[in-house]
């Protein structure tokens, strides 16, 4: 349980007012600090009076669900991974007594911005005080009808640890639902409706996007600001029927608007966002249509007003099926001569021959490596892929986690291999990382090998998508180090033993947390693929927390596997035939350099380790700044004649 302590409330200063921020607003910058400052002094008013009202300790709530995660020794026992939010504040640990905490958390600081328990950093707000500070506040915004922007700005001022002015305005409804479920955030920022239709929520179904088309009902106060709504009573035929709010139609992505390609991006768009509000959704196009005419080119398109039954409908034959791997090999190909590029700029900015902005425009347009096989950003739109579709977000190749058209030319369409067969890296899909796809890997996930004598013959690698991961291992004193994990039955080489559990948190909590478990007395991160980020098993996992390293003869093997919701997941493969009871070891590709501190150090002895670092370090900057600030010697001018003196007379 974790536990926050808090003290008496500190302004922490005055931030540059940026009056950029407020433009639109009819108040000059005069007028806009003034109402800044009073903002602030209300601000804190009201902090005070609330910090008064709560306890001066309050405990953390955990967010895991009790009945699926039960308590281990110093864990929680999960058999799912559990993505967790970064966590920017941080509660000082303890260390050991010989240790300089304060040395510990003056390094700290340079990856979290906040440490709660360091002596110059004591006080931190409680969420549940600052959700009770922003809604009184707000109900003074409502009241007074200020200018959102000024608040924001000055809660920023006040709790800049909180994050930006922008982030201000976005995170009372996550409190208000913590805190006040019954609570409407809208009705104390009713500023944020318009904000609704934001993110993408595509429905696909197999071949076919849905949007429910609204009915022209009869009504009197249309919102619409066109003449020509689609909506209005002496333009269309009102419906009276009140049952149902519109007409759910399937579109497929491939439908054909030849000629009337332009109105790809209204497509886009409207069955993204799911707008109900139609006129608002056509009031951004309307260069292409009024409001009636958009409506009436929706219906005009062929749809089917029913659930489409066949998820995969059928593919493209073998001949015209798209060369996944020749595609990657010329990627790949590109990928390494853009790096060699890069490096080339950064040595001309070094050398002086390159400027810094080529170097930054040449980083912002090229291509990660990530690009090929990254499931984070798979493309959902009509029309076909590729670099003409502004919607298509893949430009070169579509990725297995794609919901274009089933007969896009740049899609993965899956392997071919036989039912039982898919266990290597001989398997397109098992190379890549992927689980087999049913519907498009064509033999082994077929609905015709489910039915045929083959059935038992389950392909091997489809566990995750089952639910079928086992995990074999169970945790005991170990003859390498501490804790172990041994064998609970006979294993085969190629077996799977279990999957590797924690919380899955982002490529920046990483660098944070890696800087912390230097001073702790073990380090659970396992890095995922493609900047997905790392598993952390320091609060949550199964026993394969608990292998220990071996570099010399590792007895499993770490593989990756991707599912088609763009998780991914770490599975532990047995590297040779063995018993129960044996305990099981993996590499864990610590440089060498850093091997000893690891696995040769005690806990103390390795954090005073890491602080003499850097003191060293500290002491070089130091040293180097002396030397850069040391006065140089006057260059000598050439000398200039000396002037002749007036003689007395």
């Amino acid at each position: 349980m974790c536990v926050k302590r808090y003290k008496n409330f500190q302004y922490r200063g005055n931030k540059e007012i940026k009056f950029a921020e407020f433009q639109g607003t009819s108040m000059n910058k005069n007028q806009i600090s003034k109402e800044i400052d009073r903002w602030k002094n209300k601000i804190r008013e009201i902090t005070e009076q609330f910090m008064k009202q709560y306890p001066k300790v309050v405990e953390m709530e955990s967010d895991d669900d009790e009945d699926e995660i039960e308590e281990g020794y110093g864990y929680k026992i999960a058999h799912e991974n559990v993505k967790i939010p970064d966590e920017e504040t941080l509660i000082m640990p303890y260390v050991n007594e010989n240790v300089d905490h304060d040395k510990i958390a003056e390094i700290l600081q340079k990856t979290y911005p906040s440490i709660v328990g360091y002596h110059k950093n004591e006080y931190e707000i409680s969420d549940r005080c600052f959700f009770h500070v922003m809604k009184k506040c707000l109900e003074e915004v409502n009241k007074s009808k200020l200018d959102p922007k000024v608040f924001y700005h000055s809660l920023y001022l006040i709790f800049p640890i909180r994050g930006s002015p922008n982030k201000m305005s976005q995170i009372f409804p996550s409190l208000a639902e913590k805190f006040d479920a019954r609570l409407d955030a809208l009705t104390l920022e009713p500023w944020n409706k318009d904000e609704t239709d934001t993110k993408k929520s595509f429905s696909s179904h197999g071949n076919h996007f849905s949007y429910c088309v609204p009915f022209p009902y009869k009504v009197d106060d249309s919102k619409c600001e066109s003449t020509e709504c689609f909506r209005r009573e002496d333009r269309t035929t009102p419906i009276d029927r009140k049952d149902r709010d519109g007409l759910l139609i399937y579109v497929k992505k491939s439908v054909n608007i030849r000629g009337r390609e332009h109105f790809l991006p209204f497509m886009n768009h409207l069955f993204s966002r799911k707008d109900s509000d139609f006129c608002r959704a056509a009031k951004k196009f309307e260069t292409l249509g009024t409001c009636k005419e958009l409506h009436e080119f929706v219906l005009g398109l062929e749809m089917r007003i029913t659930e489409p039954m066949e998820a995969f409908p059928r593919k493209l034959t073998p001949n015209d099926r798209y060369h996944f791997d020749q595609q990657k090999e010329a990627f790949e190909k590109e990928i390494k001569k853009s790096k060699q590029e890069l490096e080339r700029l950064k040595r001309g900015v070094d050398e002086g021959t390159n400027s810094q902005e080529d170097l930054e425009a040449f980083q912002s347009n090229m291509k990660s490596e990530s690009c090929f096989s990254s499931c984070t950003d798979p493309c959902t739109h009509f029309g076909p892929c590729g670099p003409g579709n502004e919607d298509c977000s893949c430009k070169n190749f579509c990725s297995p986690f794609c919901q274009c058209d089933i007969n896009c030319k740049l899609r993965y369409q899956g392997c071919e291999c036989k039912p039982g067969e898919c266990e290597t890296n001989q398997c397109d899909c098992a190379y890549q990382w992927l689980e087999c796809i049913p519907g498009r890997c064509t033999n082994c996930c077929s609905e015709e090998t489910k039915n045929s004598k083959a059935q038992k013959l389950v392909c091997k690698n489809t566990m995750l998508s089952r639910k079928a991961v086992p995990c074999l291992l169970k945790s005991g004193k170990s003859t390498i180090a501490g804790t172990g994990a041994f064998l609970t039955v006979d294993v085969k080489k190629g077996d799977c033993v279990g999957e590797y559990i924690g919380h899955h948190i982002s490529t920046e909590e990483t660098d944070r947390r890696d800087e912390l478990y230097k001073f702790a007395a073990n380090n659970y991160l396992f890095q995922l693929p493609n900047g997905q980020g790392n598993l952390d098993g320091a609060l949550i996992g199964n026993a394969t927390r608990f292998v220990n390293h071996s570099s010399k003869n590792p007895s499993l093997s770490p593989t990756y596997r991707n599912m088609l919701n763009g998780n991914s997941h770490i599975l532990f493969i047995a590297e040779m035939d063995m018993k129960a009871g044996t305990e099981v070891t993996i590499d864990y590709r610590y440089p060498k350099e850093s091997e000893k501190v690891m696995f040769t150090y005690n806990h103390e002895k390795k954090a005073q380790k890491y602080i003499d670092e850097y003191d060293e370090e500290c002491r070089e900057i130091e040293k180097e700044q002396r030397r850069k600030n040391r006065k140089r010697p006057h260059q000598r001018t050439k000398a200039s004649p000396p002037r002749k003196s007036r003689g007395v007379c």
